[in-house]
């Protein structure tokens, strides 16, 4: 059985989690078959990329010319206005200075000079600050991940992993995670929710993983999936839109269960900690 183990967006680029690499060690001890992929920073990659920003320019234009012909603005589309406006005007400046910024955190030297760090963190922000002007009212920055129509319900859930407009990780994962699936091809693929930024995210990728391959057992875990035990197992929906099984506490005996009892063609009821 081969296993394919996921760290989603959104969570800061330059601390790393390392259950995710604790768990694919475990499970090669064990003989399983097991490749890991940060997709957490393959999002950022793309997302702090020259081609990425300025593909976002016709959007934003084309909001900011809507808004500009209006009589009338509300409270939100004058906030939402000036976004526009500052994303435009910025937008030429931090996609030339993205490939510079990002060079700091791998050099020695500039990334210990004050100066030079908070000049380049200020462009990844500023970059972030534009594709979530991009995507309004959703908004994402280093460390966080909302979507305006998200209010923690079952609905809400699959509305915000369908939309195309305010949610960036639908065509992403379309673009590069669908086709290193399909390269890689598991019969398991696992998606570790580490943080509360990373539960939409993480369905999203969830949703479009188990709808192109439904043969494909998708399990999901973490630390947010065992705070989420009780919510999970009321919802037998989640297990047919979005995810196969998920295990609760501790990952590692359960997920090499998991495999052997699909390999072998037992019940899932053999595997602990699965809701």
């Amino acid at each position: 059985m081969k296993t394919l183990l996921i760290f989603p967006p959104q969570w800061i680029p330059y601390q790393p989690y390392l259950s995710l690499p604790s768990l694919t060690a475990y499970l090669k001890e064990h003989g399983v078959d097991t490749v890991q992929y940060d997709f957490n920073l393959e999002a950022y990659k793309v997302f702090f990329s020259e081609e990425y920003l300025r593909s976002l320019k016709s959007g934003l234009n084309a909001e900011f010319k809507r808004l500009d012909s209006s009589r009338s603005l509300s409270p939100v589309d004058q906030q939402y206005y000036n976004d526009l406006f500052i994303a435009n005007t910025s937008l030429e400046r931090v996609a030339g200075g993205i490939s510079q910024a990002k060079k700091v955190f791998h050099d020695k030297n500039r990334y210990y000079d004050p100066d030079t760090l908070a000049q380049a963190r200020e462009t990844l922000n500023q970059a972030m600050a534009i594709i979530s002007t991009a995507h309004f009212p959703t908004r994402v920055d280093l460390s966080s991940f909302e979507m305006g129509a998200y209010l923690r319900s079952y609905r809400d859930i699959k509305d915000s992993t369908a939309d195309n407009e305010q949610n960036p990780y639908i065509k992403l994962c379309r673009e590069k995670l669908l086709p290193f699936v399909a390269e890689c091809r598991p019969d398991i693929i696992g998606i570790s929710v580490a943080g509360d930024s990373q539960l939409l995210p993480a369905l999203t990728l969830a949703r479009q993983l188990k709808s192109a391959n439904p043969q494909v057992h998708i399990v999901i875990g973490g630390y947010i999936v065992s705070l989420l035990a009780d919510v999970i197992a009321r919802h037998e929906e989640l297990f047919k839109l979005f995810f196969d099984s998920a295990v609760v506490n501790e990952g590692e005996q359960p997920l090499l269960e998991l495999a052997n009892c699909l390999r072998d063609g037992r019940s899932l009821s053999e595997v602990p900690n699965l809701p």
